[in-house]
């Protein structure tokens, strides 16, 4: 599942993160916040389990193997 959250301020050295519908809010720590980001941006956030991350990752490796070697 991917969520989208937008950036709101900065707090206690901690960035407020919120859903479009205003509902949740998520607390992430500063450091860990992409470069440059400005109040009003959003991130993206995928969220799944370790088991669909593993074959996602073998999924991705197939496709660059397969792009470095032609196969379609």
């Amino acid at each position: 599942m991917e969520i989208k959250l937008k950036f709101i301020n900065i707090k206690n050295g901690q960035a407020v993160l919120k859903m479009d519908n205003g509902d949740h809010e998520v607390l992430w720590p500063q450091d860990k916040l992409p470069e440059g980001i400005s109040e009003g941006e959003y991130l993206n956030f995928l969220i799944s389990s370790s088991d669909f991350d593993d074959s996602l990752r073998k999924q991705k490796a197939k496709d660059i193997l397969n792009e470095i070697l032609n196969v379609e």
